[in-house]
């Protein structure tokens, strides 16, 4: 079952009128990649990512490009987003990974303090891909100053020093062409 599936699957079980909640066609993951070539994420590869696909499910349904069908969109949009944000908080907190938490905490608040200040799709990408880097790359990557208040702050700058830091961290391992692929996929999706 595809991650998306789980998701829509969690949605249906809350009952009421979740239950027709499906995803879209042709919407893959976004995150595995990085997921599983992490060593602090790689061992329970298939948690992170339900744990990053259920927030970043929320984010788009909070910003009105969703992956999942809802049966009445703009009354369930909000309501299902924050589910999916619990959800995956929750779940990451049950793997006992509390940095991650912080981190991802921290990633619900900037992206969605963007979004609201107009950012483009190329700076709220940099915030999730350095978000994924920085929970599946530790501690190899903690030089790199997490989090990310200067690219939550809206300058196209900000942004392009944040996807350099975090391209750097993934570069350790020799991942620059999967680590481009997921940001630009993350953007493609961000843009609708």
């Amino acid at each position: 079952m595809s991650t998306l599936n789980e998701i829509a699957k969690e949605l249906v079980a809350t009952g009421g009128e979740m239950a027709d909640v499906r995803p879209l066609d042709g919407n893959v993951p976004l995150f595995d990649g990085l997921i599983e070539s992490g060593p602090s994420t790689k061992g329970a590869a298939s948690e992170y990512g339900f744990v990053f696909e259920s927030v970043f499910e929320g984010h788009l349904l909070h910003t009105g490009r969703p992956r999942l069908m809802l049966p009445d969109e703009s009354r369930l949009k909000l309501v299902a987003g924050d589910f999916l944000y619990s959800l995956g908080l929750q779940r990451l907190a049950q793997l006992g990974d509390l940095e991650a938490v912080k981190l991802l905490a921290g990633l619900i608040t900037d992206a969605s303090c963007l979004h609201i200040a107009k950012g483009t799709p190329e700076q709220i990408s940099a915030l999730w891909v350095a978000t994924v880097v920085a929970t599946a790359f530790r501690p190899d990557v903690e030089h790199l100053n997490w989090p990310f208040k200067a690219a939550a702050g809206g300058s196209e700058a900000a942004a392009k020093e944040l996807i350099d830091k975090s391209r750097a961290g993934s570069d350790i391992y020799g991942l620059e062409d999967l680590f481009q692929r997921t940001l630009d996929e993350i953007c493609a999706t961000l843009a609708g």
